[in-house]
């Protein structure tokens, strides 16, 4: 899970297709293509912190490595209740975050 900062405050609202994004603390930006922006309806709870988020949004980083190929990795970026946004790739979503259900419990 690694925490962003989007270049614009208000990205949400302009869901733009590509959103390019800063990763703290170094001035390395990234470029996220294809987005797909959700309205959240589900809760979840990260395992590490203990913080209710929600999935706003999805895109893909496309990266190469000189050994192998190019990638395409989907990305979920994800904002806690305390305003922060992260990404978790697709792939290991499951292992930072549960489902909350309605009593308060995890899924």
């Amino acid at each position: 899970m690694i925490r962003i900062e989007p270049k614009t405050a208000k990205f949400l609202e302009e869901q733009p297709k590509n959103l390019q994004c800063k990763i703290p603390p170094m001035e390395n930006y990234m470029e996220l293509t294809n987005m797909v922006y959700y309205n959240p309806a589900i809760t979840y709870r990260t395992f590490h912190y203990n913080l209710e988020c929600h999935i706003v949004a999805s895109g893909e980083m496309m990266y190469h490595d000189f050994l192998t190929s190019t990638e395409v990795k989907t990305y979920h970026i994800v904002k806690t209740t305390n305003g922060h946004y992260f990404m978790v790739n697709l792939n290991e979503w499951s292992k930072y975050a549960g489902e909350v259900v309605s009593d308060g419990a995890k899924a």
